[in-house]
């Protein structure tokens, strides 16, 4: 046989040997491996279809914290990703990252700033690679906490008595009927801006000026929240802060601001603490939230708001900033004229001569319809209006308006020559200078005012004065709007039609006369019909100007002002022999003067003339102001012409002179009483002397109207208010809001309130009693400087008083439990208000050994004793008011060594069976007696609408029509002793039914992926049938139940989205019709839960007994899935060491403990552990450790007598019912109570004797049962006091006792006659 094995084995060596080396010649010579024949064709799943790495459920996130996301990868994962990457875009506000790409670990971090756009779920993307190169996205669900946060607040530091930068504070995520506020520390002087305190995103302000210098730690809270948030604020002295430097903080206005538009000045405050505006016009206020300065300045006049703002790092910094206010612009109805054009050709070969047309004063009326050309005239028309409606930027100055828009007086006359050079565009003005050119002056003065302003229109056709050349003295408006100037008109009143005449543009002429700096149009003077002067060249004769700036009015720039000096100007017309060329563009222009009056001189000139000395002189009447007040007076006369004054010599600081002779006069209230003079220069050289008086001021209760800003104060609190502000008159004007004159002092004598005497500030006291929402109005006595005084209020709004100081919760007193017992101590005050919360004042803290914990809503404090020596506690807790305050009161608890009443009455606190009403409703009554003073609460929730009376424990069920019948619950209760000892009580029930008696069950089903899994019910009576609930739609699952023998199959063929766990409904169907529908739980196991079968071992425990179980497997994480009546379960997360202990009063039956075991790799199964309850004497059942004994008792004939039934411990309240007898005319009934009989013999029933069966229904719903035996007989039968039979009261029944005798000698005698002769032979042998 060795042979035979050894022949055997040699081939397959060799055949080994030959494929060895096959196969190194095959890698040698780099072949490429064939699969094996039978899996060539088979495909190949891929790693990433087969994986089970996925990245679990739903992850809580919050706002500012840093959240980490895993995959389910550990050492036991069989195929495992190699890559990971965010697949998709991720909103920024969620702050994911990929922490690591091998890994695939994520981290959250949600921003607060982008809260309010952030879903409250989110799923993130993430492209997982697998080592074969498979990939599928994988989703990480995050969701933001419920619960609202704040936005964390940096510490602040401020300065008393100065306003301070707005601190803004910011919540998420509120509650409906929460808000966001300040819940303790806010400094003296500072308020809070809650209006928008709303909805979920809520946002509040601090604001004001903080009073008294210190360290204040200030806490944020959401209302009827535990959330809070803390932080600093320091508020320094401000002696110590340093003198101020000037630095740039707000941008003045470049140019005045028309009064009644709207004007911003933003701030600098990136650095600021604090910030105080002063000094603004009349309708302007300062943003503290926007850091801008805003409004409508409402006044005319030139302003120097000051800011000044301390920085962060305790710098001082100011800034003046000027801000002139001019007078509005009027609005005027005229429109600008336009007139049809058919073309716009260039004459370039035509050279205009110059001619001068004499010169007519502009009329002081308005031209009506004849001031503008009919729309209908020939494109010929050879003239144009010469000026429309001044400009929104160029308002006129005088009442006068310009009278020369003459009608055409050739409008029917066609034209012998091409339209003349077309206006440039705006996008053909010449760039090369931007000083306006100046126009000659006419060379005698008086010659513009030779001829009266008319009030009707002159017939004369001359053009405006600037346009001297086609399109040469104006300049095209940056907006395109048209001109009215034209070219080539003759003067005076001939009807002849000019050769060169241009024909104007239709709609929208491209060139404009730009007004003068002195604004004094060129255009605003009717020519006269005098003779014409000489001609005049411009004094830039074919020179192209580039020096008229473009007009910035949105109107035609032609409506210029009329000049100041209501000096016309003169048209220079060209004729057709001009000596004048025109400029290589076709242009030509005129240069105007610095005052836009142009050149009347009749001879032709290549230079600028020089202006005329001025004619007239400035006067002044005196002017008188009073001190501290501010006074503007304008000259009563000015001279005619260019001139301007100056002050030469000494004059007082506060007097100041403009160049165009405007006095401005602000003496300080403190200056001299007298006549002051000012000696001033015209730059004709003429002197003048200006005479300034300052009279006494005015008082300052008169020009100062003092008031105090809203403060608010709590009920029963102090705060302080601001400082008072005052709207102070000078000028002929109210300065708003302004500090009040330094030496103003302040009293009041209003009891609960103070001033400060230097300040201003008041400080109230408000009573505890003051009702929210009614103002206290502090009076004021306010003394100014000069001795005058004003009383004002200080109004302050009332908040509701804190509720901490209104309300006293406290702790019952004299409460204690021994060792390893609970005791519940409750909070005993009345009325407290709505919403009140309570919590450990410290968690953390160490309690000797007791396990504390209390209620959030009643204050209950939950205390259990340590095992071994126990020693009295005081347990700090905190009471947080839906206001917001929080009170810190305290529960004394004692260890108690000896018997307490939780223990004597231990027998004595159970409960009756069920009490069925005819309304459908369950009562169920305690029995027994227990000490007064002992109170009833629900444990726990129930089922069904559960009330339960505190001093008599009595129990009452809701039950709804639909409930189905036989469901039962238990109703967990707990009995607070005087002592403050206590017995936890379950009290099963059940709706009524047949289905009541019976309880059937079903282990959970746990399915491994991939396979079905069966759980057969419990115990079960003969013909109950089971069905499949048509509630159950779970997706992705699939469940059968077997109807005979109540089999349950379950299989999930599901895919990822679909749930890992579900409930399947069964409806158990009892003989009687009665049902009952059971849920029985369903896991999917994947990893190494499917691999991996957990179970604890099964055991039998009596009540009052404690055990551990131990799972077996290890190197998992263990959590009980809900609480079992009548059994305290504790489980250790580690090891899964199940602890249990059976209550005293726990009911004896067969209990599945649930356990959910999670494995490293994230998958998870659940298991049970089974517990048999036994009672204290270890019987299975109550009935079975019961023994019942007979009872026997005895009735008159024709008589109803009653005979009580022993109760035996734990049975049900009405726990006797009757079974079946044969007794011919007798009557046996329970009485209404259910605890006695009640018996009728018949007349003839005398020596009649009945057995009645009687059943026991027990508190665990086992039954046992006993006899009771009645005799009837003709005698009277001794009574109880009471009329009825007791159980050791009836007399002696001798009749049974003979008749029992005699049928025992009867037996005898027959079994010795049957026995006779055995009996014969013994006797033999025994004589």
């Amino acid at each position: 046989m060795a042979g035979q094995h050894r022949k055997a084995t040699t081939p397959r060596r060799g055949t080994s040997l030959a494929a060895c080396a096959l196969g190194l010649s095959l890698v040698a010579g780099v072949v490429q491996p064939v699969a094996m024949p039978h899996l060539a064709g088979e495909a190949q799943a891929s790693d990433a279809s087969v994986s089970l790495v996925n990245y679990g459920g739903t992850t809580t996130v919050r706002f500012g914290q840093t959240s980490t996301l895993k995959p389910n990868v550990n050492r036991l994962t069989v195929h495992k990703p190699t890559h990971f990457e965010i697949a998709g875009p991720v909103p920024s506000g969620w702050g994911v990252k990929l922490v690591d790409a091998s890994t695939g670990e994520l981290s959250v971090t949600p921003d607060f700033a982008e809260a309010e756009n952030l879903s409250d779920t989110f799923t993130i993307p993430v492209l997982t690679t697998w080592a074969d190169g498979s990939r599928k996205v994988l989703n990480a669900t995050v969701a933001l906490a419920p619960e609202p946060a704040i936005d964390p607040v940096e510490d602040q530091t401020f300065w008393a008595g100065k306003e301070i930068r707005p601190v803004h504070i910011r919540a998420v995520k509120v509650p409906s009927g929460s808000k966001l506020g300040i819940q303790s520390g806010l400094p003296d002087g500072l308020t809070v801006d809650d209006s928008r305190a709303l909805n979920r995103y809520q946002h509040v302000y601090l604001k004001g000026a903080p009073s008294t210098p210190g360290v204040y730690t200030v806490t944020a809270a959401v209302s009827g929240t535990p959330t809070t948030k803390t932080f600093t604020i320091t508020v320094k002295d401000p002696k110590d802060l340093p003198a101020p430097t000037s630095a740039e903080l707000a941008p003045a206005p470049q140019d005045p601001v028309e009064a009644g538009q709207p004007l911003n000045i933003p701030v600098d405050t990136s650095n600021a603490s604090s910030v105080e505006v002063s000094g603004l016009p009349d309708g302007m206020t300062y943003d503290s939230e926007n850091s801008v300065i805003t409004g409508t300045p409402t006044k005319p006049g030139s302003y120097e708001a000051t800011v000044d703002i301390i920085t962060k790092d305790d710098q001082v910094l100011q800034d003046k900033v000027p801000i002139v206010v001019k007078e509005p612009t009027p609005t005027t109805s005229e429109q600008p004229t336009t007139e049809p054009s058919t073309s716009e050709q260039p004459t370039p070969t035509t050279e205009p001569s110059i001619t001068e047309p004499s010169i007519t004063e502009p009329s002081t009326t308005e031209p009506a319809s004849t001031t503008m050309p009919s729309t209908s005239v020939e494109p010929t028309t050879t003239t144009k209006p010469s000026t429309s409606e001044p400009s929104a930027s160029e308002q006129p100055t005088s009442t006068t308006k310009p009278t020369t828009t003459t009608k055409p007086t050739t409008s029917n006359q066609p034209t012998t020559t091409k339209p003349s050079t077309s206006e440039p565009s705006a996008s053909e003005q010449p760039t090369s200078t931007t000083k306006p050119t100046t126009t000659t002056k006419p060379t005698t003065s008086n010659q513009t005012t030779t001829t009266k302003p008319s009030t009707f229109e002159p017939t004369s056709t001359t053009k405006p004065s600037t346009s001297v050349e086609p399109t040469t003295t104006t300049k095209p408006t940056t907006s395109n709007q048209p001109t009215t100037t034209e070219p080539t008109t003759e003067p005076s009143t001939s009807e002849q039609p000019t050769p060169t005449t241009t024909t104007k543009p239709s709609t929208e002429p491209t060139s404009t006369t730009e007004p003068s700096t002195s604004n004094q149009p060129t255009t605003i003077t009717k020519p006269s019909t005098t003779e014409p002067t000489s001609t005049t060249k411009p004094s830039t004769s074919n020179q192209t100007t580039t020096t008229t700036k473009p007009s910035t009015s949105a109107e035609p720039t032609t409506t210029t002002k009329p000049s100041v000096s209501d000096q016309p100007t003169t048209s220079e017309q060209p004729t057709p022999t001009s000596t004048t060329k025109p400029s290589t563009t076709g242009q030509l222009t005129t240069k105007p003067s610095a005052s836009n009056q142009p050149s009347t001189s009749g001879q032709p000139s290549t230079t600028e003339p020089t202006a005329p000395a001025p004619t007239g002189e400035y006067t002044w009447a005196p002017v008188t102001v009073r001190a501290g007040d501010r006074k503007h007076a304008q000259p009563l006369t000015k001279p005619e012409g260019e001139d301007a004054v100056r002050v030469v010599g000494d004059a007082p600081d506060w007097i100041t002179v403009s160049p165009e002779g405007e006095v401005e006069a602000r003496p300080l209230r403190n200056t001299a009483l007298g006549t002051y003079t000012v000696d001033v220069v015209t730059r004709s050289g003429q002197r003048k002397t200006i005479t300034v008086e300052v009279a006494a001021p005015g008082a300052d209760n008169a020009r100062i109207t003092p008031s105090y800003r809203p403060a608010y104060v709590r009920a029963g609190e102090s705060n302080s208010g601001q400082r008072p502000v005052g709207d102070i008159e000078s000028a002929g004007s109210v300065l708003k809001d302004q500090p009040l004159p330094k030496g103003t002092t302040y009293s009041t004598a209003y009891s609960g309130a103070t001033v400060d005497a230097a300040t201003g500030v008041v400080t109230l006291q408000a009573p505890l009693d003051a009702p929210a929402g009614t103002p206290i109005n502090v009076p004021v006595r306010i003394t100014f400087p000069d001795g005058t005084t004003t009383d004002v209020v200080a109004p302050f709004d009332v908040d509701a008083a804190e509720f901490q100081k209104f309300y006293t919760p406290a702790y019952a007193e004299g409460m204690g439990a021994r060792p390893g017992q609970t005791v519940y101590v409750p909070q005993v005050a009345k009325e407290l208000p709505e919403y009140t919360e309570y919590s450990l004042t410290d968690p953390d803290a160490d309690y000797k050994g007791w396990d504390v914990s209390v209620n959030l809503e009643t204050g209950e404090l939950r205390a259990t004793a340590p095992e071994g020596n126990a020693a009295d506690i005081d347990v700090p807790v905190t009471v947080t008011f839906s206001d917001g305050t929080r009170k810190q009161i305290s529960a004394h608890v004692a260890a108690h060594n000896g018997a307490t009443l939780a223990d004597q009455t231990a027998a004595s606190s159970r409960y009756g069976s069920p009490v069925y009403q005819e309304d459908g409703s369950i009562l169920v009554f305690p029995v027994g007696s227990l000490p007064e003073g002992a109170r009833f609460q629900l444990d726990g929730l129930t089922a069904l609408p559960v009330t339960v009376d505190p001093e008599t424990g009595a129990i009452r069920i809701s039950v709804p029509d639909d409930a189905p019948a036989g469901a039962g619950f238990d109703v967990p209760l707990k009995l607070v002793l005087p002592d403050g000892s206590v017995q936890e009580i379950t009290v099963p029930v059940q709706t009524k039914s047949d289905a009541t008696d019976h309880a059937v069950s079903w282990r959970p089903a746990v399915v491994t992926e991939g396979t079905t899994a069966t759980v057969l019910p419990t115990d079960f009576p003969v013909g109950t049938t089971f069905a499949l609930a048509a509630s159950f739609d779970t997706p992705g699952w699939q469940a059968s139940v077997d109807p005979a023998t109540g089999a349950v199959t379950v299989a999930r063929p599901g895919g990822e989205d679909d749930p890992f766990a579900a409930m399947i409904p069964v409806v158990v169907t009892f003989s009687d019709g009665s049902q009952r529908t059971v849920e029985i739980p369903a896991t999917v196991v994947r990893g190494a839960a499917a691999a991996t079968p957990v179970d604890y071992p099964a055991t039998d425990l009596r009540a009052g007994a404690s055990t551990v179980l131990k799972p077996s497997v290890s190197g998992a994480t263990f959590s009980l899935l809900k609480p079992m009546p009548g059994v305290r379960t504790e489980i250790d997360p580690g090891t899964g060491a199940l602890s249990l202990v059976v209550l005293d009063s726990a009911l004896p039956g067969v209990r599945d403990i649930p356990v959910v075991v999670t494995f490293p790799d994230g998958s998870q199964t659940i298991t049970s552990a089974r517990l048999n309850v036994l009672t204290a004497g270890g019987a299975r059942t109550l009935a079975q450790g019961t023994k019942l004994d007979d009872v026997s008792a005895a009735v008159r004939t024709g008589t109803t007598t009653r005979v009580d039934l022993p109760t035996p411990a734990h049975a049900v309240d009405q726990p006797f019912s009757l079974g079946a007898f044969d007794a011919k005319g007798w009557t046996v009934e329970l009485d209404a109570k259910g605890n006695a009989l009640v018996v009728t013999a018949p007349e003839d029933a005398a020596g009649e004797t009945i057995t009645v069966p009687v059943t026991v229904t027990y508190d665990d719903g086992s039954q046992g049962s006993f006899g009771v035996r009645v005799e009837a007989e003709g005698a009277s039968i001794r009574k109880s006091s009471e009329g009825t039979s007791s159980l050791g009261s009836s007399r002696p029944d001798l009749l049974p006792i003979l008749l029992g005798l005699f049928a025992l000698l009867g037996a005898g005698a027959k079994v010795l006659y049957d026995n006779r002769e055995f009996f014969q032979t013994f006797l033999v042998w025994w004589k």
